[in-house]
């Protein structure tokens, strides 16, 4: 008898098991924690989105007062794009400790 042949399914089926905790994870974190930073994202796009269009309205009767608020416009526009990225960055590095903690608790058990 071919013990890999009899180990190999174990091991698809301890991975497959693995994967369904995470989801099962992943999917139990529709928490308030992680749907206000993604309101919070949504809103700060909307805002870039206004702001593009302001943008663009001026570029199209350059005057030296258009041109100086489409300045400040994109200096708000940039601003905005960071803080997205640093909601981000905090969600996955807030994704990464829950996934760590729940590794730690299974290895406890287990």
């Amino acid at each position: 008898m071919n013990v890999n042949a009899v180990l190999q399914p174990a091991v698809q089926f301890q991975h497959l098991s693995q994967e369904v905790r995470t989801q099962n994870l992943l999917q139990s974190i529709k928490t308030k924690e992680m749907r206000e930073p993604l309101l919070a994202v949504q809103n700060i796009l909307a805002q870039n989105r206004t702001l593009a269009y302001d943008i663009v309205l001026n570029q199209h009767m350059p005057t030296v007062e258009r041109l100086t608020h489409s300045n400040l416009l994109i200096q708000r526009f940039d601003g905005n794009l960071k803080q997205v990225v640093e909601i981000y960055k905090k969600m996955g590095e807030d994704v990464q400790a829950m996934v760590d903690e729940l590794r730690q608790q299974e290895q406890q058990e287990g």
